[in-house]
Formats: structure tokens, C-alpha cells, sequence
């Protein structure tokens, strides 16, 4: 409950600094790889899924943003060659964050950037059929390359870091991804 009443107020002080002309979102999207999932079953397995972001940014100095914002994990689904007949299951993680982004201008046209962001996550498990849910907060981490194609709008790679975390057990995920930013 207080994640949320903390986004709701960090969403309310964004939107009344909006006039200010330094807000900016972001929308990324790519291949999700969650790196140690698969290692618990036998039959196949698919560790990559897509992974998404979704952010509202506001400077609040020149190399410096606050951001809230949806991140998705992804998913990794298999079958568990443990059981005849082997049964499905699948794990994927999403939710709201609040963070800082720091930007450093190497050209011109070409930025570098850092994202590090506290999340309340939602780790659906699904077995057999039977789907369950964990929440827990979670860092992510990211950085990337964006590469300016008009005055307000950037085309940026990044790669971030989170994990599936259900019952104690945890799969660390990378998300590499193509994106846009635009200021306004």
C-alpha cells in the first residue's frame, strides 16, 4: 500500500512539473532471457520471451531525471520432464517503479544513460494450469546508447537487469532493447 500511495505522489508531482518542458517518456521493447530458470527442469524449455518498459521522466537537472513508470520482465515457459505426462509451466514478472536515470552527452547527437529504479514486482507461477502470484521490490538496473534523430526524440539500445523472484527462489533476467525517447 505504500508503493502505491508513494507512485501516486511521485505520478501527481511529475504531472504538475509537465508545463516545465523538461518531461520526457520512454517506450522500449526486446528479447528477455531469464538465465537460470530452465536449469531446474528436464524437458523443454524456453528461457527468452520479450521484456518491455514503459517510462515518464522528469529532469531535475541537466544529467539527472526522475522517472516513474511499468516494467515487464518477460516470460519463460517449458514442460517439466520430470512427470509423464509432462505438465506446462511458465513464470513472467511486471509492475510499477519509481527511479533515477543520469545522462551523459558524449556528441551531439549520441547520449549515454543509467537507470536504476525500485519496483513493487508481480511473479505469476503457473503449473500445471495453477497460477500463482508473488510480490516483492526489486532494483533494476540499465544503461544504454541513445542516438538523436530529431531535436526532442532519441532512438536508443539498452540493456536492463531484474529477475523472477517467486518463493524465496530467484532467476536473474537481461533485457536487451530498442526504444525511443521523446522530450517535451
Amino acid at each position: 500500500m505504500k508503493m502505491k500511495s508513494m507512485l501516486l505522489a511521485l505520478a501527481a508531482a511529475l504531472a504538475a512539473c509537465a508545463a516545465q518542458a523538461q518531461v520526457y517518456v520512454v517506450a522500449s521493447g526486446g528479447l528477455s532471457q531469464a538465465e537460470e530458470f530452465c536449469d531446474r527442469y528436464t524437458v523443454r524449455c524456453k528461457e527468452s520471451g520479450t521484456g518491455l518498459k514503459l517510462l515518464v521522466g522528469q529532469h531535475i537537472g541537466p544529467d539527472i531525471g526522475l522517472e516513474i513508470g511499468y516494467y515487464s520482465l518477460g516470460k519463460a515457459s517449458g514442460l517439466d520432464g520430470y512427470y509423464s505426462p509432462a505438465p506446462s509451466f511458465s513464470i513472467r514478472t511486471d509492475g510499477p517503479g519509481v527511479g533515477l536515470a543520469g545522462f551523459l552527452d558524449l556528441t551531439p547527437q549520441v547520449r549515454l544513460f543509467a537507470r536504476g529504479a525500485l519496483a513493487a514486482m508481480n511473479t505469476r507461477f503457473t503449473y500445471d494450469g495453477v497460477t500463482e502470484s508473488d510480490r516483492n521490490l526489486t532494483l533494476l538496473l540499465g544503461a544504454g546508447l541513445g542516438q538523436q534523430l530529431q531535436r526532442n526524440l532519441s532512438l536508443d539500445l539498452s540493456v536492463d537487469f531484474g529477475k523472477h523472484e517467486y518463493r524465496g527462489a530467484t532467476s536473474p533476467v537481461t533485457v536487451v532493447g530498442l526504444g525511443i525517447t521523446a522530450g517535451f
